[in-house]
């Protein structure tokens, strides 16, 4: 089963923050900045939904600072593990997330000019450009289509979502104590039409796996939405779509294990 916690881009479209609790396993699905008026997304940008050292690994869906730009604070909050993307996105976090430090901090210092004129308590910068760099050394860039394994018989693939450069669907496959597979698709965000070097989504690549036969459709125990739902960002993929890309240990089981 897949618990599903929504903490961002819900009933708006930044920040976006999922948490993915399966087999044991903690996963945070995307960590963005929400991006509002100041002092609604000062105060929602410093105040992490997620425990830092509760979380096992990130896996990141692009490098829109909605999507990654919170990144940075996990890392200042405790987070060492790695944080899973494509190639191009690791890549282009790398000038994002440093312009990002930079006008959040001069930010701050603006803030701070008039809060010290008031005789006011300063106010920190969300985070630091050390941070970032913590932050990009813990990036690992994957291929499109490659599995991750993420321990607990967990995977995660890399499907092209045509929306910017690196911009990926994340499909997870999970696999269940009698020996059978789940799998969730988070969407991230879908398309940007018209772009020449931007391939189309993967659905309209025609790409089936070897066998051609679906996967089952995952199941959701809960979701827990704050504030409200949007399930909209991450979807199941119904039973008549075959699965794409399975790791190794998947291929193995296929002949003891149930898809029907």
């Amino acid at each position: 089963m897949f618990d599903i916690q929504f903490q961002g881009a819900a009933r708006t479209t930044t920040g976006s923050m999922h948490i993915v609790d399966v087999n044991g396993l903690r996963i945070l699905l995307d960590c963005g900045l929400y991006q509002g008026h100041r002092k609604e997304a000062f105060e929602r940008n410093r105040q992490l939904a997620v425990d830092a050292a509760s979380v096992d690994c990130v896996l990141l869906s692009h490098a829109h600072i909605d999507h990654s730009g919170n990144l940075p604070s996990l890392v200042r909050a405790g987070y060492h593990g790695s944080i899973y993307t494509t190639e191009a996105t690791r890549d282009l976090c790398n000038p994002m997330l440093r312009d990002c430090a930079y006008i959040t901090n001069h930010d701050v210092e603006i803030v701070n000019r008039r809060r010290k004129a008031e005789g006011k308590r300063l106010f920190e910068p969300l985070y630091s450009e050390q941070d970032v760099e913590r932050t990009l050394a813990q990036m690992q860039g994957v291929p499109y289509k490659r599995a991750i394994d993420l321990g607990h018989g967990v995977s995660a693939v890399f499907h092209n979502a045509g929306h910017i450069l690196g911009s990926a669907l994340v499909e997870l496959l999970a696999r269940q104590p009698n020996g059978t597979f789940r799998r969730l698709l988070f969407s991230g965000d879908l398309g940007q039409p018209g772009q020449p070097i931007i391939r189309p989504m993967w659905w309209k690549e025609q790409i089936f796996c070897s066998w051609n036969r679906p996967m089952p459709t995952a199941t959701i125990r809960r979701a827990r939405t704050s504030p409200g739902a949007c399930v909209t960002m991450c979807r199941i993929l119904p039973s008549s779509m075959p699965s794409l890309s399975f790791p190794p240990s998947a291929l193995a089981a296929h002949s003891k294990s149930s898809f029907s």
